[in-house]
């Protein structure tokens, strides 16, 4: 729901037909050029094959916000609701370049939860069934493959002097937050010890997740402190909350 807000008021600028940065329908002609066969609807799939038209840009998230309040209500439409938000999310991957790390976390994330058992409608918050153990490790992959993602990106090649990292990173991401900015004017020593707990919690915590107990919970609690920190210094959207719910299955 909160990435589909987002998507609102981005997905006509990015891609219409008359002030879009990649003009969606003239990429989808180029490429039914190249591909003239089905294999583009294969290797690009969305609906917007269909229609590429502004009306509908502006129709899929919102589309994709009133599945995911569905999802968010439960009941025996909530399958349904959460497989037409991974369509029109997986349509808009084309015109909005839906390739982030946090983006590519909730495809997969949304994917499995589609073989999840079905919740109660609100304001009852029990599942109907027990989902299939399967599901807990196949959960537990993923966020263990994001977290040595990150961490492999951050540490391989990494030197003595680097252990200053936060700070130049601190002031040069994204929307930084107040709290960020009077983080980034703590002593170098300070700075340090949260670039070794981010490599704890990014290269050997991960591997707790495949010893089911008080381990895994070390990994679920450290990427949840992680993420929490992350998002108190600057702004990542839905990044942290969603990584965070991916943690559950490690408790």
């Amino acid at each position: 729901l909160i990435s589909f807000i987002s998507l609102a008021g981005q997905s006509v600028s990015l891609a219409g037909s008359k002030s879009g940065i990649t003009v969606i329908a003239r990429r989808l002609a180029k490429i039914r050029e190249d591909f003239p066969t089905w294999r583009r609807y294969i290797y690009f799939p969305t609906l917007l094959w269909f229609n590429a038209s502004d009306a509908m840009l502006a129709a899929l998230p919102l589309i994709g916000m009133t599945a995911a309040a569905g999802v968010i209500y439960g009941g025996p439409l909530a399958f349904w609701c959460l497989l037409a938000c991974y369509v029109c999310y997986l349509s808009l991957d084309l015109s909005c370049a839906l390739i982030f790390p946090w983006d590519c976390l909730l495809f997969e994330a949304t994917l499995l939860g589609l073989f999840l058992p079905a919740t109660s409608p609100l304001p009852y918050l029990e599942a109907v069934a027990a989902p299939a153990p399967a599901l807990a490790s196949a959960y537990r992959l993923l966020i263990v493959r994001v977290m040595l993602g990150f961490g492999k990106q951050k540490f391989i090649g990494s030197r003595k002097e680097d252990l200053a990292y936060l700070k130049s990173f601190l002031v040069n991401q994204p929307l930084l937050s107040p709290l960020g900015w009077y983080a980034q004017k703590l002593p170098v020593w300070a700075l340090r010890g949260g670039v070794l707990f981010m490599f704890f919690a990014e290269i050997p915590a991960p591997f707790f997740a495949f010893f089911p107990g008080p381990l895994s919970v070390v990994f679920a609690a450290s990427t949840a402190f992680l993420m929490i920190g992350i998002q108190a210094m600057g702004t990542f959207g839905y990044f942290s909350l969603v990584t965070i719910c991916c943690c559950i299955p490690l408790l």
